[in-house]
């Protein structure tokens, strides 16, 4: 149990030791991490018009969501190493979304409604490189991670018009229109240096998601007593894209 615990205080020396020749900067070490974020949004809400005593139109409603979380971790722990490290980050996401009710028209008794329109885009980005250069060997080692991705959504939700006349009673249903989206992309790198080498490390991801959606419901008309009606419409685009890439080097 005495050699376990000497064991397990060396093994904890050594790693502080380490961390602190990285954090003091021994050895010659050249360090490049960019994140660059680009992100437009545009929402459009429309309602229709209401005409009449027993006229009613649906909500028009719209909703973007964008996350991009991006991220570099860059560690050269090797007094004798002449490391390079770049990591680039690159996010752009453009989310068009646009709700819009149908008019309601009604006359002489009649009734007419027009359904709600929902439209919606979420996209979440997870983007992180991670880059190591150990040992205690003389080596040169030049690491380049690089994630890219590209979305761009749009989603067009219209509910029809509805009218009504002479006692007649007239609906349209409702429209929904969602896309989602979920990039996950990764690299790790970690190059141990033991003896004298010249070692490069190359990573890269890129992933383009382009998605459009539309719903919409049909008009209703109805006049004498009678009855019309639409039924719902829904548009849905699901992505998801995960990407990873490892690269170890004992050398």
């Amino acid at each position: 149990m005495k050699d376990e615990g000497n064991s397990s205080r060396s093994r904890l020396a050594g790693i502080l030791g380490a961390l602190a020749i990285a954090v003091c900067g021994l050895g010659l070490t050249a360090s490049s991490a960019s994140a660059d974020e680009n992100s437009q949004q545009l929402s459009a809400e429309i309602k229709g018009d209401a005409l009449g005593f027993a006229a009613q139109t649906g909500q028009a409603i719209t909703s973007d969501l964008s996350v991009v979380h991006q991220q570099d971790i860059q560690v050269v722990a090797n007094q004798n190493a002449d490391a390079t490290q770049t990591a680039s980050n690159t996010a752009n996401v453009s989310q068009t979304t646009v709700a819009a009710s149908g008019n309601a028209t009604a006359s002489g008794g009649g009734t007419a409604s027009t359904g709600n329109a929902v439209a919606s885009s979420v996209s979440v980005v997870h983007q992180m490189n991670i880059q190591v250069v150990a040992g205690n060997g003389t080596c040169t080692v030049t690491q380049t991670a690089t994630n890219t991705a590209n979305v761009s959504q749009g989603a067009l939700a219209v509910s029809g018009n509805a009218t009504a006349s002479g006692g007649g009673s007239a609906s349209s249903g409702d429209a929904t229109a969602s896309n989602r989206s979920v990039i996950q992309q990764k690299n790790v790198q970690v190059y141990v240096c033991k003896g004298s080498s010249t070692g490069t490390q190359t990573a890269a991801n890129t992933a383009g998601v382009t998605q459009n959606t539309a719903a919409l419901t049909g008009n209703a008309a109805a006049s004498s007593g009678g009855t019309a009606d639409t039924g719902d419409a829904t548009s849905t685009a699901d992505s998801r894209l995960k990407q990873r890439n490892v690269q170890r080097t004992n050398n």
